[in-house]
């Protein structure tokens, strides 16, 4: 995941959409910039020898991770298109080192943090939830155990003993099944 810088163009909280054309145009009026119309992106190559590509999409201009000469580009660019440049946390460039929140961007902030907290109070209900299961799963089995070992347990009268062993048990299947086969005669 990177960090997301558009250009984009809004007007009393809405936004107002670029066509690729007029970005075009800009593109061309500023000076520097490649267009590639087919792809519907922007690129350049920066003073200090980085590459910069603008997508369009959505009435948007977007870089991933621009450097600071991207940032720069970017503004001048924007200033072309009375538009302006925004970063993932709705701050608005006014130079490559000063933002500032937009006026049109705080109703779409506070909608990302409310979204944000439930965000993470749906994933720490659904973790809490997960652990409880893995607690009573452990529980359930821990008592299982118990149960069986109480059960195995022999149990004495003290006059006679029950307790059969697992070979017992099964040289009697053995005979049983030979006696149903009519195979009496064999050893095991």
């Amino acid at each position: 995941m990177g960090y997301h810088v558009a250009i984009l163009r809004s007007v009393g909280n809405k936004q107002s959409p670029i066509t690729f054309e007029e970005a075009s145009l800009a593109a061309s009026e500023v000076g520097g910039w490649q267009v590639s119309s087919e792809d519907e992106e922007l690129s350049r190559v920066l003073d200090d020898q980085s590459h910069l590509t603008l997508w369009f999409d959505e009435g948007q201009l977007w870089s991933k991770n621009p450097t600071d000469a991207g940032i720069a580009a970017m503004l001048v660019l924007a200033h072309q298109l009375s538009a302006r440049v925004r970063g993932d946390e709705f701050e608005t460039y006014k130079t490559v080192n000063e933002s500032f929140l937009h006026p049109d961007d705080k109703h779409a902030k506070a909608t990302a943090q409310s979204d944000g907290a439930e965000l993470v109070r749906k994933s720490r209900r659904n973790s809490f939830i997960f652990h409880a299961c893995v607690i009573a799963c452990f529980v359930g089995l821990a008592l299982l155990v118990k149960r069986c070992e109480h059960q195995a347990k022999p149990k004495s009268s003290g006059l006679v003993s029950t307790s059969i062993t697992c070979q017992q048990v099964e040289t009697y299947h053995v005979k049983a099944y030979q006696a149903q086969n009519g195979l009496t005669g064999c050893s095991s």
